[in-house]
C-alpha cells in the first residue's frame, strides 16, 4: 500500500457482499455539519472522511469479516492504517455519523 492509497493493485483489497454492505451505512459515519440530524449531502460537493472515521469503518470491516476467509486480511489492514495514522485502535472512539445521533 503506498501511504494513504489503496489501488485495484494494493494487497489491502478487501470485498464486502451486499449483506455485509447494507450492515456498514455511510450515514453511521458521517453527519452533515449544518444538520447532523439529517441524513443529506444538501450540495453537490465530493466529500471526505476523517482518517479516525476510516479508521472506525475498518474496525467494523473486520467484525463484519470474523469467520471469514477475509478475516485475517481485514485485521492487517486495520492494524496497518491504524499504525500508518497514529490512531490508537484500543481507543478508537464509536462513530457519531446521523444514524448514531
Amino acid at each position: 500500500m503506498d501511504e494513504g492509497f489503496v489501488s485495484t493493485k494494493s494487497k489491502f483489497k478487501i470485498k464486502l457482499t451486499s449483506d455485509q454492505a447494507h450492515q456498514m451505512p455511510f450515514w453511521r459515519y458521517h453527519a452533515n455539519e449544518k444538520q447532523p440530524d439529517v441524513a443529506v449531502w444538501s450540495s453537490g460537493l465530493h466529500r471526505y472522511i476523517t482518517d479516525e472515521q476510516a479508521a472506525q469503518v475498518l474496525r467494523d470491516i473486520v467484525e463484519i469479516k470474523k469467520g471469514t476467509e477475509d478475516e485475517d486480511l481485514a485485521k492487517e489492514f486495520f492494524d496497518t492504517f491504524c499504525t500508518i495514522t497514529k490512531i490508537d485502535a484500543k481507543s478508537l472512539s464509536e462513530p457519531t455519523g446521523t444514524l448514531c445521533r
